[in-house]
C-alpha cells in the first residue's frame, strides 16, 4: 500500500494499539457515556456529510493513477446536555475511497485500491452562543479508528489480492459548527480531522 492506506493516521500522530488493552479502555468508555447519554435530560442526533474529508484533502497521487474517488465522510453524532452550555457524545464516521491505475502504453496491468475507514470517537461541544433558534459552538472530537484496504492488480486476465487493515487514535478539531432551529433544523461545521473541513445536516433535540 502506497501513503493513501494512512492517510487519517497523518493527521496528528499514529499510535499503535495493544488490541486487549484498547478493547478494555473501549468498553470503560462506551459504558460510561452510554449511562450518561441515558439518564441526560436533553439529547441532540444529528446526520452530516462532508464532501472535502481527509481522503480527497489528504490525496497523494499513486503512481500510473487514472482516476480517484472519494465517497466522503458520512456523520451521525448523538449528544447529551450536561447543562445550557455543554453537551457530551459519541461521532460516528464512515469514508472510502478507490483508486485505479495501470501499467504500460495499452493498461496491460491495472490495479485498484479500496480504503475503507471506520471511526467512533467520543466528543464535546460547547455552546458560547445560546439563542432559542440559532447556537453556535466548538469542541473536539478523540477517538479510535480502523482502515481496512486491499489492492487488485490484473495481468494478462490474472488477479492477485493484498489486503491489511490498521487501526489507531484519530481525532477532529471543531472549529465553529452552528445549529438553526429550536428542536429540529440544519446543522453544519467547520473543522479539522475526520469528520471533514466542511459538513452540513440536519439534527432533531428532544
Amino acid at each position: 500500500m502506497k501513503g493513501n492506506y494512512y492517510v487519517y493516521f497523518s493527521l496528528l500522530c499514529i499510535v499503535t494499539l495493544d488490541l486487549l488493552n484498547m478493547n478494555k479502555w473501549i468498553l470503560i468508555i462506551v459504558f460510561s457515556l452510554t449511562s450518561f447519554l441515558i439518564h441526560s435530560q436533553t439529547k441532540e442526533f444529528s446526520f452530516s456529510y462532508s464532501p472535502l474529508s481527509a481522503y480527497r484533502l489528504g490525496h497523494t497521487e499513486e503512481q500510473y493513477e487514472t482516476s480517484h474517488f472519494v465517497l466522503g465522510a458520512f456523520n451521525f453524532d448523538y449528544y447529551g446536555y450536561v447543562n445550557d452550555w455543554l453537551k457530551v457524545g459519541a461521532n460516528l464516521m464512515y469514508d472510502r475511497e478507490k483508486i485505479n491505475g495501470s501499467f504500460g502504453s495499452s493498461g496491460i496491468l491495472t490495479y485498484e485500491i479500496t480504503n475503507s475507514v471506520l471511526v467512533i470517537a467520543p466528543q464535546v461541544d460547547f455552546e458560547y452562543l445560546h439563542n432559542p433558534n440559532f447556537r453556535l459552538s466548538s469542541g473536539l472530537s478523540l477517538g479510535y479508528a480502523s482502515v481496512f484496504g486491499s489492492r487488485v492488480e490484473n495481468q494478462y486476465s490474472k488477479g492477485n489480492t493484498q489486503t491489511g487493515n490498521k487501526t489507531g487514535f484519530i481525532f477532529h478539531l471543531n472549529l465553529i459548527s452552528f445549529r438553526w432551529g429550536r428542536k429540529n433544523g440544519l446543522c453544519g461545521y467547520m473543522g479539522m480531522g475526520h469528520k471533514g473541513f466542511l459538513g452540513l445536516g440536519y439534527f432533531v433535540r428532544l
